[in-house]
């Protein structure tokens, strides 16, 4: 089952409260975009036990219609990839 799999769970309200909006996915995404979640496969790192269509067709799902596809060595060469702090949200005024 996936972390954001149901309607809010603590995953989906700590991504949200912090402003978080895309997803770096070794493995299924599907959940994250329904929920609006802008994501990324990583296809070198996610694989499966059954045949290599299945990877194939994930792939190929990912980029027609969950969002993009990409590698570690293009996301770790990238200067956006540089870690950076999660800030806490904002609080609300008393």
């Amino acid at each position: 089952m996936s972390g954001l799999w149901g309607a809010g769970g603590p995953l989906e309200e700590f991504l949200t409260n912090r402003g978080i909006t895309t997803l770096f996915f070794a493995a299924t995404l599907s959940d994250a975009h329904s929920k609006g979640f802008d994501c990324i496969l990583l296809t070198d790192v996610c694989g499966t036990a059954s045949a290599q269509n299945s990877i194939d067709a994930t792939i190929s799902n990912t980029e027609q219609m969950w969002g993009f596809i990409s590698s570690t060595e293009k996301l770790i060469g990238s200067k956006e990839a540089q870690p950076r702090p999660i800030e806490e949200p904002p609080q609300a005024a008393e």
